[in-house]
C-alpha cells in the first residue's frame, strides 16, 4: 500500500501509514455529507474497540475541504476514538483511486494491499467479525514471507 502521512484531527501531530506495519489496519476514505459513510461509522467503532488490543488499526481519512469544524462535530456526535485523518487537498485520495465514498482497505502486517471495500458495510456483523478475527491471527512478523 503507498505510504502515506497525514495531520490528525485533533492537531499536533500526524500519522504515517508505515508506522502501522506489524498491525492489520483498516483504512477508511469518509465524509461528514456522506449517508452510508454515517451508517457504517458505529459498527466501525464497535470493531476497533473489539480487535484494537490484538493487532488492528483502523484510520478514518477524511475527503473534505476546511471543513473540520464539522468533522469535530460528527466524531462527537458518534463518539468515535479511532484516529480520523485529513486529506484537504486530496492527495492521499488520489493516490489510492477513491472515487465513492466510503471505500476501505484492508492492508496486512507487511503493508501490502488484502482488499477493497466500496460502500458501506456491516462491520459488527459475525462475517466481518471472522475476517478480522482470522486475519489477525496471520503471521505476525512483518519480515516474514509467505
Amino acid at each position: 500500500a503507498p505510504d502515506f502521512s497525514l495531520p490528525t484531527l485533533s492537531g499536533g501531530s500526524t500519522l504515517q501509514l508505515s508506522d502501522f506495519r506489524g498491525r492489520l489496519v483498516l483504512l477508511t476514505f469518509w465524509a461528514t455529507w456522506c449517508a452510508p459513510c454515517r451508517e457504517e461509522m458505529p459498527d466501525m467503532q464497535a470493531l476497533w474497540q473489539r480487535y484494537k488490543e490484538q493487532g488492528f488499526s483502523l484510520l478514518a481519512v477524511n475527503i473534505e475541504m476546511d471543513n473540520q469544524k464539522q468533522v469535530k462535530k460528527f466524531v462527537n456526535r458518534y463518539a468515535l476514538t479511532f484516529p480520523i485523518l485529513l486529506d484537504p487537498k486530496a492527495t492521499v485520495r488520489k493516490r489510492y483511486e477513491i472515487e465513492g465514498l466510503p471505500t476501505s482497505y484492508l492492508i496486512d502486517r507487511r503493508g501490502r494491499f488484502l482488499g477493497k471495500i466500496v460502500g458501506n458495510q456491516p462491520w459488527e456483523s459475525e462475517a466481518a467479525q471472522q475476517m478480522i478475527a482470522s486475519l489477525l491471527k496471520g503471521p505476525s512478523d512483518p519480515s516474514s514471507t509467505p
